[in-house]
């Protein structure tokens, strides 16, 4: 097994390497050192290898994970929920046991519609920048290499043009694909924004507190102004009850005596009624149409798409 190989596959951020699998170390190529790891948790106890002359390098780019979502995977998850009978769901008495059953049936169908893909980060240029644009922007530079070493009036009338042209030419790329992005989007009004975010570069900082006033002193150490929120709002609600009349019931710290006190009249009996498929289909319409999701993944998008098979 090659050493270096087996490194550079399980290296963490930390330059440490781990693997369960037998090493082959050659012992006149590397300088090493080994000893054993008591871990306690079983009679398999690691062993530990250094190697203070190999250099493992650490991949610049980390993969980012995400799932393919586009009208076919979103046709084809519309059509996988109506093949399901769904009667294992209902084989159990208990809801747990049977939001448990349909929950895994759904994310199997969710996971096979919608598959996971590896892809790396490229490096984040312009998407207006077109090629000829590249290529104009080339040719700039190299005129006003000559142009700044020339005293030529004509050649420097002719770079200003130039320069004229390619800026109104980016500018009406610029338009055109920001137009056709807000032209194609579902939700335009958030689309326009974001464009407006990107064009004005104000996607980060934008509510960054820089400096605050503690005891009459402006203060700008970001450890000292997070102490001081964290002060104030452990204390806050302290300081508002002290304020509180001296006549007010609510002085008990325990919630269950305030409520014996205050609220000594029964309230009317809870009455629950079964619910409907009817009801269960309006309320996931009246939800908002969005990509955001939880810890299932599924957003409520995905959802109104399933509704009528579920």
């Amino acid at each position: 097994m090659c050493l270096p190989r087996v490194i550079k596959s399980f290296q963490n951020y930390r330059g440490v390497a781990t693997t369960l699998y037998p090493t082959l170390v050659d012992i006149n190529r590397f300088n090493f050192s080994t000893k054993p790891l008591i871990n306690g948790l079983s009679d398999h106890d690691a062993q530990i290898i250094a190697l203070s002359d190999i250099m493992c390098s650490i991949p610049k780019q980390l993969p980012l994970y995400n799932r393919i979502i586009d009208s076919n995977s979103t046709r084809k998850f519309s059509e996988l929920p109506s093949y399901e009978n769904w009667g294992d769901v209902f084989q159990d008495t208990d809801v747990n046991q049977i939001f448990n059953s349909f929950h895994s049936t759904y994310l199997r169908i969710f996971n096979s519609s919608f598959p996971i893909r590896k892809k790396f980060e490229t490096s984040k240029s312009k998407p207006w920048l077109t090629t000829g644009i590249k290529i104009s922007c080339a040719n700039k530079r190299k005129l006003f290499l000559i142009y700044r070493c020339s005293n030529d009036s004509g050649y420097k009338f002719y770079y200003k043009t130039y320069c004229k042209i390619l800026s109104s030419i980016i500018i009406a790329t610029k338009k055109k694909y920001y137009d056709e992005q807000i032209l194609n989007s579902n939700n335009k009004t958030k689309t326009t924004w974001n464009i407006v975010k990107t064009v004005t570069n104000n996607r980060k900082n934008s509510n960054k507190i820089v400096s605050i006033n503690i005891d009459n002193h402006l203060n700008n150490n970001p450890v000292t102004i997070a102490n001081a929120f964290n002060t104030y709002f452990n204390s806050v609600a302290k300081k508002l009850i002290k304020k509180l009349p001296e006549n007010n019931h609510f002085i008990h710290t325990d919630p269950l005596i305030n409520l014996n006190s205050n609220f000594k009249t029964p309230n009317s009996p809870f009455r629950f009624n079964y619910t409907t498929t009817h009801e269960v289909n309006s309320i996931i319409h009246s939800l908002k149409t969005k990509d955001s999701y939880g810890y299932d993944e599924i957003s409520s998008r995905i959802l109104k798409i399933s509704a009528p098979y579920i």
